[in-house]
This record gives C-alpha cells, structure tokens and sequence, in this order.
C-alpha cells in the first residue's frame, strides 16, 4: 500500500500515512496530533528527488560519481535516489 505525507493545515504537524490502494489521499484523513478532520498531501521528499529534473551525465540521485556500494557501483540502480 502506498504511504502519503500529510500536513495539518490547524497545528502544522506532519505525518505519514498508509492508505489503501486506490485512496489517492487526496482529502487527508483526520490530523493524529490536534484531531482537525482534514489534512492536505504534501509532496515527499523522496517523490521531489525523483521528479527533479537531473544534469546529462550524472547519476539517478544528481551526484557526479556513482556510489561505491552495489548495485549502483555494478551499474545497477542509485540506492541514494
């Protein structure tokens, strides 16, 4: 099941929740800190890095050298990404 971030738009508290498949989240449920009834999706970080738009020439993650654990240094995918 995906796991969205959500932010309390009254109390500002983040939260990541696990919502069943075809939730796309996109009317947060309840706050788990102050109990508001709506939180709004937010953007992960994770999701950023991986829509971020990356220079020819560097690796899935935007650094220049590969890393030195596999299966990035074999070629394989960035596990920093």
């Amino acid at each position: 099941m995906p796991i969205y971030e959500f932010q309390c738009p009254s109390c500002g508290a983040m939260a990541e929740m696990v919502l069943p498949p075809g939730d796309s989240g996109e009317t947060g449920p309840a706050c788990p800190v102050c109990k508001a009834p709506k939180t709004t999706k937010v953007l992960s970080a994770h999701a950023q890095a991986r829509l971020a738009p990356r220079a020819a020439g560097t690796t899935c993650c935007g650094s220049q050298e590969r890393c030195q654990e596999p299966p990035c240094s074999q070629g394989g995918s960035c596990r920093r990404g």
